[in-house]
């Protein structure tokens, strides 16, 4: 009778972790080997020849079932130590808990194989078949899998630590709760993998293609991804910190709550991504593409952001504070509620976007420009805005305590209700009239605003000495002021018609005819005087004047010298040498002597005026 082997699986691999309910049990019915008690895939004394050719002898056609069984042959608990193996066909097979550590699998054929719990630590699987295989709990420490075909193969909490997967095609992998410290997959295929949880600290996976894989709450410090596809992937909750995604594809990633503190993503596309709640602090997104990216509630304190682009990104809440975006691209973007003290934005495109209610407190835009940019009910108390371009800027509430605007171009925007004092003004400062909120306001209030917001630019440009550009403001407020009591002003108050009467009544309290009254003598102050500060437009009036008489003074027989009696007429009265022979003349002489003797005296004024600025 042949005595068989029996050797029982689980129970007879010390190596293997007891875990009941499990397991499908195997036994061994080969022939035993001589005075080993055991066949010779299970002895250990036997040569790795022996057991090698014991192994090829075992080669089969994998079965339609695929890894989930029933296996066509059973090679549990093997004792394969430094066998060479290299293209054998074990397609099918189980080689649960089996010891192939050193062993030379290059190019061998394992499709649909078992090899859950097996040690193979040091083993050559180059080029190796390992489609639909499981290699569960398997130990791969230090193997070479270099080229190999792993797809939609099961390593679950697998040892892959110092592994290398160069080239590697593991699309749809199940590398679950995976240890691959240090392990190289560069190149690799991971498309659609699943890498849930798995530690890759240290690992390299350069170039790696990672579309559409799954690597939440992955362990990736330190990490190299340099140049890797992760277009689609899942990353949240992942540990990223002091990463390399140099060069990286992140487009329409997911990377809610990661944690890139430190890492290098330099000339990485995050374009579409979703960061949103994710640590950035310290990072490095210099030069990278974030258009339309999602930075809600992110913290991205102290980052490199410099050149980045990011063109209609969401960073709602984000606190960036001592970050440095130089030259970043923020057009269409969202920064309301962000936390941005002491950021750095010189030479940032703003175009469009909105940092509403931010707090921007010390921060630079120095040469920033953008139009149409809405800093409303923001905080840039003692920020730098020197040269920057930001014409039709929204700065309603803003507060600008302290801001430094020398040459600051802050034209054609809205500064209603916002605290401009102690600011820092120069003559390159270009704030203007602010067309946004004219021709926004609709009522009294409205104007009254803008005219507040002209008077404390009159006064920051007045204390600077600059007093061409405090007399432009004073023009200004008072126009401003005209237009609020043109908004006072109301007719049809003064008539009301009560419910079931059938006749209106009057009611002089209610009306506010005046206010046009005010509203007239600004419009003739500003034609005539420039409210008291513009002697040109006086002295327009003057030689109008003087000319219409002159003119008329020519076509008069009794005035031999129309020039001189309109100079002397002008500025005293009429000469007594000479006497208009027609009435219409003799009237005008009186009309240019009393307009002349205005104007002179309205000159003074203004010339005394323009003095206080």
């Amino acid at each position: 009778m042949v005595e068989r082997c029996g050797y029982q699986w689980p129970a007879d691999c010390p190596r293997v972790e007891r875990r009941a309910g499990e397991w499908q049990a195997s036994c061994c019915a080969r022939p035993v080997a001589d005075g080993t008690g055991r066949c010779r895939l299970h002895a250990p004394e036997t040569a790795a020849e022996e057991k090698a050719t014991a192994a090829r002898s075992v080669a089969s056609e994998p079965p339609a079932t695929g890894r989930r069984g029933p296996f066509v042959e059973l090679l549990d608990g093997a004792s394969l130590v430094g066998c060479t193996l290299g293209g054998a066909s074990l397609a099918g097979a189980a080689l649960r808990g089996a010891d192939l550590r050193g062993a030379a699998l290059d190019g061998a054929d394992l499709r649909g194989a078992s090899l859950r719990d097996a040690d193979l630590r040091d083993a050559t699987l180059d080029g190796a078949d390992l489609a639909d295989a499981t290699l569960r709990d398997a130990d791969l420490r230090g193997a070479s899998l270099e080229g190999a075909d792993l797809t939609d193969a099961n390593l679950r909490a697998t040892d892959l630590r110092d592994a290398n997967l160069r080239r590697a095609t593991m699309p749809d992998v199940k590398l679950y709760r995976a240890d691959m410290r240090k392990a190289y997959l560069g190149r690799a295929d991971l498309t659609g993998a699943n890498v849930e949880s798995a530690d890759l600290t240290k690992a390299y996976m350069g170039r790696a293609d990672l579309t559409d894989a799954v690597l939440g709450r992955a362990t990736l410090t330190r990490a190299s991804l340099q140049g890797a596809d992760l277009t689609d992937a899942s990353i949240g909750r992942a540990t990223l910190q002091r990463t390399t995604l140099y060069k990286a594809v992140l487009v329409d990633a997911y990377l809610g709550r990661t944690d890139l503190r430190g890492a290098n993503c330099n000339s990485a596309d995050l374009s579409g991504a979703n960061l949103a709640q994710v640590d950035l602090r310290g990072a490095n997104l210099r030069d990278a593409n974030c258009a339309d990216v999602t930075l809600g509630r992110a913290s991205v304190s102290g980052a490199n952001l410099r050149n980045v682009d990011l063109t209609g990104a969401n960073l709602r809440e984000a606190t960036l504070s001592e970050s440095g975006l130089e030259n970043a691209t923020l057009t269409d973007a969202s920064l309301r509620d962000a936390t941005l003290d002491g950021v750095t934005l010189d030479g940032a495109t703003l175009h469009g976007a909105t940092v509403r209610s931010a707090i921007l407190t010390d921060a630079s835009l120095e040469a920033a420009h953008g139009a149409e940019l809405t800093l409303r009910e923001a905080d840039l108390s003692g920020a730098t805005l020197a040269d920057a371009d930001l014409p039709a800027v929204d700065c309603r509430g803003t507060d600008l305590t302290g801001v430094d605007c020398r040459g600051a171009r802050l034209g054609g925007g809205d500064l209603r209700d916002s605290d401009l004092t102690e600011i820092t003004v120069s003559q390159g400062t270009r704030c203007g009239a602010q067309t946004s909120a004219e021709d926004a306001a609709d009522d009294a209030e409205a104007w009254d605003a803008i005219a507040r917001a002209y008077n404390d630019l009159k006064r920051a440009y007045s204390a600077a000495g600059l007093v061409g550009k405090a007399r432009r403001h004073h023009v200004l407020e008072r126009r401003a002021r005209g237009f609020e009591a043109r908004a006072n002003g109301s007719v049809t108050g003064y008539v009301h018609l009560l419910d079931g009467a059938r006749t209106p009544t009057v009611s002089l309290s209610d009306g506010n005819l005046g206010a046009y009254g005010a509203y007239l003598g600004s419009w003739v102050s500003r034609v005539t005087t420039g409210f008291g500060v513009r002697p040109f437009r006086l002295t327009v009036w003057m030689l109008v004047l003087f000319a219409v008489a002159a003119v008329a003074y020519e076509l008069d027989p009794g005035i031999t010298e129309p020039i001189y009696y309109s100079v002397v007429t002008f500025t005293t009265a009429p000469p007594v040498d000479s006497e208009p022979a027609i009435p219409l003349v003799d009237a005008l002489a009186l009309v240019e002597t009393f307009g002349g003797t205005l104007l002179i005296v309205l000159l003074g004024y203004i010339l005394g005026n323009r003095e206080r600025f």
